[in-house]
């Protein structure tokens, strides 16, 4: 068995967006959150959130059944062309993603 079968895969992507972007950010967020979660139940949980002490920086916090899940379905599926990462390369400024596997709940 692989070490991480059976664990839920995390991604998490912070960054912060051109000055003031952040609506811009959030809006095509939104877009496509309704569409992930409408479409892709492998997705546990797909959040935006935005720094208290910085208006333009953010986390975005998603958790999938499986690595490969997020691979398959997310990334190459139509999640990704339904109009928030199009519009993305231009609010972004830093981004950094990584991921995890989860080892225990509470």
């Amino acid at each position: 068995m692989h070490p991480t079968e059976g664990k839920v895969f995390v991604l998490l992507v912070s960054g912060k967006v051109k000055e003031g972007q952040g609506p811009t950010l959030a809006s095509c967020f939104q877009k496509l959150a309704t569409y992930v979660e409408a479409n892709e139940p492998g997705c546990l949980s797909y959040q935006l959130s935005f720094s208290d002490k910085d208006p333009d920086a953010f986390i975005i916090f998603e958790r999938y059944t499986t690595a490969q899940y997020l691979e398959d379905t997310h990334c190459k599926g139509l999640s990704c062309g339904r109009g928030g990462p199009a519009a993305l390369p231009t609010v972004l400024d830093i981004v950094d993603i990584v991921s995890r596997f989860e080892m225990a709940r509470y």
